[in-house]
This record gives C-alpha cells, sequence and structure tokens, in this order.
C-alpha cells in the first residue's frame, strides 16, 4: 500500500511538472496526504518476538514469555500491545510444586523498543489476579 501511495505520488509530481500552478498546488496537497498516512499509527498482529518479563501479584512470581498479540505502534520508541502471557508460575504452596505453568492475557507498554511494562491478569483457582512487572524485549 505504501508503495502504490509513494508511486502514484511521484507520478503526480512528474507529470504535473508541465501544468498549471493550481494542479501543482493539489500535488503538494497529495504528497502532504501521503506523509500523513506514512506517520499514522500501524497496527500489527504480532507473534513470539523473543521477550522476557518478570511479574507479580503480591503472592506469586511469574516469569513471562511473550505469546501472540496485537500491538499498536504509537511513535517510534513507544507501542501498546494486548498478548497472552505463557508464564512459569513461581509461589510455595503447600502439597504443590514450587513452579507451575500458567497462561495470562493483558497489555504490554513498550518503551524505546527493548523496555517492556507488563500488566497481565491470571486466573487462580476461582478469580482473576493482576499482576505487573518489567522486562526486556529481544
Amino acid at each position: 500500500m505504501r508503495e502504490i501511495l509513494l508511486t502514484t505520488a511521484f507520478l503526480l509530481t512528474f507529470f504535473s511538472c508541465n501544468i498549471s500552478n493550481a494542479q501543482q498546488d493539489s500535488t503538494a496537497v497529495l504528497l502532504e496526504e501521503v506523509e500523513k498516512l506514512q506517520n499514522t499509527p500501524k497496527i500489527k498482529v504480532t507473534n513470539w518476538k523473543g521477550q522476557l518479563a518478570v511479574t507479580t501479584d503480591g503472592e506469586a512470581f511469574y516469569t513471562n514469555f511473550g505469546g501472540p498479540g496485537i500491538k499498536l505502534g504509537i511513535k517510534e520508541n513507544f507501542g501498546i500491545s494486548v498478548n497472552m502471557f505463557p508464564s512459569l508460575k513461581f509461589k510455595e504452596e503447600e502439597g504443590k510444586s514450587l513452579i507451575s505453568p500458567t497462561l495470562g492475557a493483558g497489555f504490554q507498554i513498550y518503551i524505546k523498543k527493548h523496555f517492556v511494562i507488563s500488566m497481565p491478569i491470571y486466573y487462580q483457582v476461582t478469580r482473576w489476579k493482576p499482576a505487573f512487572g518489567i522486562g526486556y524485549a529481544f
């Protein structure tokens, strides 16, 4: 889509050089619109890209391995995503293992492309438990 818009803008600019100033003004407006489209936030579906975060809900610690999600890149160095969080839960419970697998869902905020603030929620026994933590995206 971007290539089509850029090609269209180039062709309009090239052919409008020999036409009146009124048409040249409309080409400038078109080029401004193309530039605005290139700078708008982009939404994309992401798969696992090598991110790791550590979160806690106050009772247990979780190691999150970034899962599939939908990311909105707002600026070059800032983005927000809704993700699934395949995780390992670390909690001492009587009669249970110290480490157990779990799956969470929630939001992540990307700052400077690599720093991640994670806000997943996990379903534990009969209720949802929110967690909060930080991580790194490779």
